[in-house]
This record gives structure tokens, C-alpha cells and sequence, in this order.
């Protein structure tokens, strides 16, 4: 009986630690940096065209391969065109924020940013936009300029955003271990039945 009870730990064991190297590697494996805050706002509208767009990301990104580019349309039927002067690059002082100056002149009209961001910790990648208005008519709303904007949530109403991902990836692996050593655990029963009889 003590030899089987040796041999369950050996068999239990390495569930139990691969669980909790799961469990503290998931959050960084699997972390995006995902859009913070953006000056213009997404969903804003405002009154002059801007010189540049800068967005803020949760965390800092990989300045090789993360990119964003500025489209403009008169309005969202119509057909977009390159906004931005090419360099939508992360900014060197700041690896969580990246900004690209607007080409002059382009007026009033719909400006959609489009970026692809790699987490430079894990390297995760996620691609994602958001869009703001010019009208010179308008009257001004700074839209969405922090988590809420990455939630797409309404302005003017508060908005909570939680990532649970790395949540659900620990709870797998958490589970897919427990079931194993259960499993085990039955399997040493039945030895010991067989062995005793």
C-alpha cells in the first residue's frame, strides 16, 4: 500500500506543477496591447482637422512590428485614402504610444485609424480601429479616449472594460489537471483493488 501511495504522488505531481507554471506564465503568454486612449478620441467629432493622431496602448509594443496608418472619406460610404504621411511609428520615449502626423488640407470627413499593435513582452498581436470625425459645423464631443473607446462603449456613459482571457486559460489548465489527477487517483484505486485480491 505505501508503494502505491508512492507511486500516486509520482503520478500526481507533475499535473499539479505544470498547473501552476500555467498559471503564472498564462497572464504575459497571452497578454495584447490593446488600445488605452487616443487624441482624437474614437467616435469624436471636432472642429479642425488635427496635425497628428496618437494612440496609447495597455502596455509597451514592439516598435519593429507595430504600425498604424490614418485613412480619410468625405464620408463613411465613400472611399477611403491615405491620411497619414507614412510615418506611423511607436514613439522611442514612450513604447506604449504610437503617433502619425495627418497629410494637411483633407477637411471635413470621416478619419479612420487603423493599427497593428505587438505586445512586446509576449508578442501577441492584435490588429483593431477606430474612427473620428471632422466637421467644422459640428458641435464638438471628445468621444471615447480611454478604456471605454476600446470597449466601444458610449461617451457619455461609464464603461468598465476587464480582459479575461488569461482568466479563462488558468481555469482550463487548472481543470484539465484536476480531471488527470482524478483520473490517476481512480487508476491506483483499481491497482490496489487488483493487487490485494
Amino acid at each position: 500500500m505505501k508503494v502505491l501511495k508512492q507511486t500516486g504522488v509520482r503520478i500526481v505531481a507533475p499535473f499539479f506543477a505544470i498547473a501552476i507554471v500555467a498559471i503564472l506564465v498564462a497572464p504575459s503568454a497571452f497578454a495584447q496591447a490593446k488600445l488605452q486612449s487616443s487624441n482624437p478620441g474614437d467616435g469624436a467629432v471636432i472642429k479642425n482637422e488635427p496635425a497628428k493622431v496618437s494612440v496609447t496602448f495597455s502596455e509597451d509594443t514592439d516598435a519593429a512590428k507595430t504600425t498604424m496608418q490614418v485613412f480619410f472619406a468625405k464620408d463613411r460610404n465613400a472611399a477611403q485614402t491615405p491620411a497619414d504621411n507614412g510615418d506611423g511609428k511607436v514613439d522611442s520615449a514612450n513604447p506604449d504610444t504610437i503617433n502619425a502626423t495627418l497629410k494637411s488640407g483633407l477637411g471635413d470627413g470621416v478619419y479612420f485609424v487603423k493599427w497593428h499593435s505587438v505586445a512586446k513582452a509576449s508578442g501577441t498581436a492584435l490588429d483593431d480601429q477606430f474612427d473620428f470625425t471632422v466637421d467644422h459645423t459640428a458641435v464638438a464631443s471628445a468621444g471615447n479616449t480611454g478604456a471605454a473607446a476600446a470597449a466601444g462603449c458610449d461617451p457619455d456613459k461609464p464603461c468598465a472594460t476587464t480582459d479575461y482571457t488569461s482568466t479563462y486559460i488558468m481555469l482550463g489548465v487548472l481543470g484539465v489537471v484536476i480531471i488527470l489527477a482524478i483520473a490517476s487517483s481512480f487508476i491506483l484505486v483499481q491497482r490496489s483493488r487488483t493487487a490485494s485480491a
